[in-house]
């Protein structure tokens, strides 16, 4: 994996620390807080590969834990909620795997991507102050509290949500070095109509 390259993720987060000093208080906040995101989804993509080498990981696992865990403070801080509720049902989601009661198996792993584009796309409008066109999460959010722990019902539940995931599966299925680039171009638009000052 390109993100699993300390210096792909370095080349990722490096132009949004360049722009933190011209930045208001407002988009400062919101840029460090990307970089921390961003730090958090490469420490996320690793750990699903090392998950799809070892499937029986345990710091694969325990890894995943606390880039979810990472991601969901920097949301509380910023208050955006609904996105920091849907990493709290994916981190309940995995719950089972963490007890040992079922693998970390593809359909989590692709879970885990395809969830994680959606909220970079939230986190891009939010950046953008693109209110009118937001996100609704809390369908995911939903259909991830409600999982099952186990069986046929949960195996039906889990392609449901890759049902209402499915417009970021393109993002993903292009592979992580596009996904990467995606993301750093993404970011770069961060911070509204004033992009002379945000320098990039």
């Amino acid at each position: 994996l390109p993100s699993a390259d300390p210096q792909a993720v370095s080349m990722w987060i490096d132009p949004l620390r360049a722009r933190i000093d011209t930045a208001t208080a407002e988009e400062r906040l919101f840029a460090e807080f990307l970089i921390e995101w961003a730090q958090a989804r490469g420490d996320l993509l690793r750990a699903l590969a090392e998950s799809e080498r070892d499937p029986g990981s345990r710091s694969a696992l325990n890894a995943l834990f606390r880039a979810l865990h990472s991601q969901k403070s920097g949301l509380r801080r910023l208050r955006l909620d609904a996105a920091a509720d849907l990493v709290h049902a994916l981190e309940d989601a995995l719950q089972p795997v963490r007890d040992g009661q079922l693998p970390l198996d593809e359909s989590l792993r692709l879970l885990l991507k395809r969830s994680g584009r959606l909220l970079e796309q939230s986190l891009h409008l939010h950046g953008l102050q693109a209110h009118a066109y937001a996100l609704d999460l809390h369908p995911v959010t939903r259909s991830l509290q409600r999982l099952a722990p186990a069986g046929c019902e949960r195996e039906g539940q889990l392609a449901v949500l890759q049902v209402l995931l499915d417009p970021w599966h393109a993002a993903v299925g292009q592979g992580d070095e596009t996904s990467l680039q995606a993301d750093l171009d993404m970011f770069r638009r961060i911070g509204g109509a004033d992009e002379t000052r945000l320098q990039r």
